[in-house]
């Protein structure tokens, strides 16, 4: 085959897509290092080749592109969509990275399968809502039972400690919440 030939198949761009055998300048081309196996679609390379990568993230960044799909943050126990960061959110800022995370189709699926032990909290925190829940906990600091209420109510109030990530127990009155872990 002569040098300027090229035969449009895919092959493995070795982090986390595929390139097309094609003539470099356009975005996914590449010229075909000799000895290497080639695909017949974006699709077959990424699953045969790229068995790491999560096949909508491989499928996207090959045509240079974003899933919009959801992806989990762990450290901000939060799930952000996967795409153009420059769009704002609810998209990735940074661009999400990692090429091995599940991708899925909606914020709350991805909370319930990654951050389920936070429930509701994770899909608002996500989509930037208020998440008060009305119910009281215990405020640690504070010594007392908190209300979980939005601030514009004027009470005296506690933040959700799910904030935290760690699950804590609510009531619906401050007398329950008071009698079962304050009561020394």
């Amino acid at each position: 085959m002569a040098s300027n030939e090229y035969i449009f198949r895919w092959l493995p761009e070795w982090y986390d897509g595929c390139l097309q055998d094609c003539e470099i300048g356009p975005f996914g081309c590449a010229h075909v290092p000799p000895h290497i196996v080639l695909y017949d679609s974006i699709g077959a390379c990424c699953a045969m080749a790229q068995l790491w990568v999560d096949l909508n993230c491989c499928y996207s960044r090959s045509i240079d592109g974003y899933s919009d799909g959801w992806v989990v943050h762990y450290g901000g126990l939060n799930v952000s969509n996967d795409c153009d960061p420059a769009e704002g959110p609810p998209c990735s800022d940074p661009e999400h990275s990692v090429p091995s995370g599940t991708i899925v189709a909606t914020p709350e699926e991805c909370c319930q399968t990654k951050l389920g032990w936070i429930g509701d909290l994770c899909v608002a925190k996500s989509k930037n809502i208020a998440y008060y829940t009305d119910k009281y906990h215990v405020d640690c600091k504070g010594f007392k039972c908190a209300k979980e209420c939005d601030p514009k109510a004027g009470l005296p109030m506690g933040n959700p400690p799910a904030l935290s990530g760690v699950p804590t127990e609510r009531f619906d009155t401050a007398e329950a919440c008071c009698v079962g872990n304050l009561g020394w």
